[in-house]
């Protein structure tokens, strides 16, 4: 008899958490984690901090007509960060290393990297080409295309992080995981910067893109082994999804932790847990208020209703596909 599948964790980590190598060696510590308990580990990552700012101003300075290949410029900055993470995460020394085992895979993800960021300096060139002097703004589908880049460099890094610690991954494309609602009166900005998604849950989804990653990754060295899909961990992106047609979209602010929450819906998952530099919910704010007490636990509404009061541990729309999934959601 089949023993049944182990049960997903979603771990939702942010821009400060995927920025440095210790922050890397503690996503990779709750990932071993959640496997010596018998879970699978679905990470899912933001941009690394300060970079979703930084592509707004690679898009405003594209407007200006200041080329991305400029020294000092935004773009050369969001390289400059990812190229040096990598090398500090001694992802380079991997691939350059013959004798280091399944080289040809770091080599390759490698070369995604440096595809994400060709792809981008073509797109500024574009948004840089085709301005108007009288309407000098990018439209909200080329935007949310843009700002989409920091989520799929740092889940595409961590990837190559978490395999070269030993740890069984695969990366999934989250705008193939979650598609956006649309209305005949939405607006553009709203479709494409605000976007809402419903929650749902999908099993044969999920199987169907780790089986497609794992294919994809078949044909590199030590890529996916046979009956990789099976067991493997996943690393995704926050904060992206593509409208029904297929374009990218952005879910907005607190689209990070949103997204984590219909991620584990989608892989109903046991539980969801937020990593954040803070220790959970409090009763009032502990910066301001002495005597402020931890909460221990909590009812998604009274959670909710913290949150929308101002409460910054949790953006409220988050709570609402893990209230619809029945999933705990915890704070780290």
């Amino acid at each position: 008899m089949n023993a049944p599948p182990a049960p997903w964790t979603v771990m939702k980590f942010g821009g400060t958490s995927v920025a440095t190598v210790e922050r890397w060696q503690t996503i990779i510590q709750q990932m071993q984690r959640c496997q010596a308990n018998g879970e699978r580990p679905c990470v899912v990552v933001s941009a690394v901090t300060t970079v979703t700012n930084r592509m707004s101003d690679c898009i405003n300075e594209a407007l200006r007509n200041i080329q991305p290949s400029e020294p000092g410029c935004a773009f050369q900055q969001v390289k400059e960060v990812h190229l040096k993470l990598i090398a500090e995460l001694g992802l380079n020394s991997l691939a350059e290393d013959s004798s280091t085992p399944n080289a040809s895979f770091y080599i390759s993800g490698l070369q995604v990297i440096h595809g994400l960021l060709d792809d981008l300096e073509q797109l500024l060139n574009g948004v840089r080409l085709t301005r108007e002097e009288s309407d000098p703004s990018a439209s909200p589908r080329i935007h949310a295309r843009i700002s989409a880049f920091g989520e799929l460099l740092s889940s595409q890094i961590g990837l190559l992080a978490i395999r070269s610690a030993g740890v069984p991954c695969v990366r999934l494309d989250s705008r193939r995981l979650l598609t956006s609602t649309e209305s005949t009166t939405q607006q553009s900005e709203d479709s494409f910067l605000e976007a809402n998604v419903d929650p749902t849950i999908d099993a044969v989804l999920v199987i169907k893109e780790i089986t497609r990653s794992c294919k994809e990754l078949s044909s590199v060295e030590g890529g996916a082994p046979s009956g990789y899909a099976a067991t493997c961990g996943v690393i995704t992106q926050g904060f992206i999804a593509s409208t029904p047609k297929g374009s990218t979209c952005l879910l907005g602010r607190g689209g990070s932790d949103t997204s984590a929450a219909l991620l584990a819906a989608l892989f109903d998952a046991k539980r969801l847990e937020i990593w954040t530099d803070v220790h959970g919910l409090f009763t009032s704010d502990p910066r301001h208020v002495s005597n402020t007490r931890l909460i221990r636990d909590v009812s998604y509404r009274v959670a909710q209703e913290l949150a929308s009061m101002g409460a910054k541990v949790l953006h409220p729309r988050c709570l609402i596909p893990a209230a619809w999934a029945g999933i705990p959601v915890e704070i780290h």
